[in-house]
């Protein structure tokens, strides 16, 4: 989840990835992880989320285009 609640959605392009990442820099954003667990015996079930923060530092173009021309981070949630 970026800045203003925004939802991350994986870019898909690079040209996509390194504009999601230029509208992270400086800014925090959250990951919710969720786990659901069934056992197939009982029926019982258990779910957790976990939300992790993460404050991004000031990025620059040219080090957010190489991250992604080597990463390629175009199927991760914000590109991250």
């Amino acid at each position: 989840v970026g800045p203003k609640e925004t939802i991350l959605g994986k870019p898909g392009t690079a040209d996509q990835a390194c504009a999601q990442l230029a509208q992270l820099s400086g800014q925090a954003v959250r990951f919710l992880s969720g786990l659901f667990l069934l056992d197939a015996t009982s029926g019982r079930s258990q779910v957790d989320i976990v939300v992790t923060t993460v404050r991004l530092r000031a990025l620059e173009a040219g080090e957010i285009r190489r991250y992604v021309e080597r990463d390629q981070p175009l199927d991760c949630a914000g590109a991250l």
